[in-house]
């Protein structure tokens, strides 16, 4: 008998964490559990219900050091499920046994910062190749030189809206270490 899977394709930003693992428990709730995340493509394989908790984690770190970080969330129980790019994705069943991982806001707040500083170099290197496509586009025009110029302005876009809510994150985060 081959296991169900299903795909969904849903987007959520890097400031809607608690959003995002929100839907993934009910998902779990549903029978569903997450296997991979790629891009905003989730996809599930189908199990009995059960109260899931998932937890997602921003992380860069070298690759000998990925070892020693999934133990520490083994320790507290909780299971690595997958990883896209720097997000790690953990499950833990809801039960007398249940612990959560980093759940303090001064570290909420140092995983933000670090999403906002990895965020900046690929801000930079948006900016770098819009300046150089609008050049080459001035120099010799073309229909798919626009299309591209056009990607990596919605690309830079989307960066900047990004930024601004990271930022209004690690504002919101240190205001309430602070108190």
């Amino acid at each position: 008998m081959s296991v169900k899977q299903k795909h969904v394709v849903r987007f959520f930003d890097l400031v809607q964490e608690e959003k995002e693992m929100t839907w993934l428990n009910q998902m779990a709730l549903s029978g569903w559990y997450l296997v991979r995340v790629m891009f905003f493509v989730y996809t599930f394989e189908q199990g009995e219900p059960s109260d899931t908790r998932y937890y997602g984690d921003f992380k860069t770190m070298k690759q000998h050091d990925v070892g020693e970080y999934l133990q520490v969330f083994a320790d507290c129980g909780w299971k690595f499920v997958c990883q896209q790019g720097s997000w790690y994705y953990f499950s833990s069943l809801f039960d007398k046994n249940y612990r959560e991982v980093y759940s303090n806001k001064q570290s909420q707040l140092e995983k933000y910062r670090t999403v906002l500083l990895t965020l900046i170099i690929p801000m930079v290197m948006l900016i770098n190749s819009l300046l150089i496509l609008s050049r080459q586009s001035e120099r010799s025009p073309s229909f798919g030189l626009d299309i591209l110029l056009f990607i990596v302005f919605t690309l830079l876009l989307i960066a900047i809206y990004s930024t601004i809510r990271i930022i209004g994150k690690v504002t919101k985060l240190q205001k309430s270490v602070s108190e």
